[in-house]
């Protein structure tokens, strides 16, 4: 939904011109680098009550290895805003099973 921000703001603000009381969600993830607080209140005031971010991992190793290109700081920021705003979140995790059972 977010990929291409021009698009994402014109259909906030259609919703919002034609008084839609249209609830949706982001369900399927966005990208913490695409959204700032401008987008993510425009998102909130057009219905969005609902965003889940794929995080993948707390480790920074592993976030360059996928070539993920968001940081650690840039997801903690863009849900403390959205939770600012008043949009619940959700995060995808990746968890290494193997790893934990070769330390055990």
């Amino acid at each position: 939904m977010t990929l291409k921000r021009k698009h994402t703001i014109e259909i906030c603000n259609l919703l919002i011109e034609n008084r839609s009381r249209v609830s949706w969600a982001c369900p399927n993830g966005i990208r913490a680098d695409n959204v700032d607080e401008e987008l993510l209140k425009l998102m909130k005031v057009s219905g969005c009550y609902f965003v889940a971010y794929g995080i993948e991992s707390a480790n920074p190793t592993i976030l360059q290895n996928i070539k993920k290109n968001d940081t650690i700081d840039v997801m903690r920021d863009s849900i403390e805003i959205a939770r600012k705003v008043g949009i619940s979140c959700q995060g995808f995790l990746f968890l290494d099973y193997q790893e934990k059972q070769k330390r055990q």
